[in-house]
């Protein structure tokens, strides 16, 4: 059981972003996004702002394109689970699960171990600098490098000691005050009431319920965008 917060947002699994301890099945649920990102080419939770996203990755439905094969719909699914027990590879086996998944029916791990297999597609490169791959949305971009002199404390910054950048972004998030939300009630909280009967307001990043994957929407129809309402 770790608590490291590092890595790509869209990537990560939801109990990295609530702090709550985890282990080596967060592995397979950024494998889950990664598929996901592959098939359809996007993540499968994106929004405006890195707020919105980490409440559409611990709350948001899961769309699922109609043109994905079944299978690859089913094992999306089983590695994006939320609560990770449910979540498919985190049984003592590992990753025996997934290879054992349907959707590489056709793989010979050993072969893939031992590299033996062919791609299926090998680009072509004119020399080590080909961008020609990626999508011209990045390679058009300004490169910008990372600022030199750093806004965070020396204690924020030890937290993140032996990587090379951290956006200052993600602490000041993550600090964020808890949202309180206000509930008409039908007659007047006394202040007895609200000391001894009233939890406090949870943080927003907290872990969502153990029912949480039950009310999670899968949508298959064809969606006018791969937007998560």
């Amino acid at each position: 059981m770790t608590h490291t917060f590092c890595g790509t947002i869209e990537y990560m699994a939801p109990e990295i972003l609530t702090r709550s301890g985890h282990g080596k099945a967060v592995d397979w649920c950024s494998l889950g996004a990664l598929m996901y990102d592959m098939l359809t080419g996007a993540p499968p939770f994106t929004a405006e702002n890195r707020k919105r996203t980490i409440e559409k990755i611990l709350r948001g439905k899961l769309i699922l394109p109609p043109y994905l094969t079944p299978d690859a719909r089913d094992l999306i699914r089983k590695l994006l689970k939320r609560q990770v027990l449910q979540r498919l590879g985190s049984a003592p086996g590992d990753g025996d699960a997934i290879r054992n998944h349907m959707f590489f029916k056709h793989i010979n791990w050993r072969d893939v171990v031992s590299r033996k297999l062919d791609p299926p597609f090998k680009p072509s490169l004119s020399s080590e600098d080909d961008v020609s791959q990626f999508d011209t949305k990045f390679t058009k971009q300004t490169p910008i490098d990372s600022p030199e002199d750093s806004t965070l404390s020396e204690s924020a910054n030890m937290v993140f000691q032996g990587f090379t950048y951290v956006a200052p972004s993600v602490l000041e998030e993550m600090k964020a005050p808890p949202r309180i939300i206000k509930a008409r009630s039908p007659r007047k909280l006394t202040n007895h009431v609200l000391h001894h009967n009233i939890p406090m307001a949870p943080h927003p990043y907290r872990q969502p319920p153990p029912h949480l994957d039950d009310m999670m929407e899968v949508v298959t129809h064809a969606p006018n965008h791969l937007e998560i309402h």
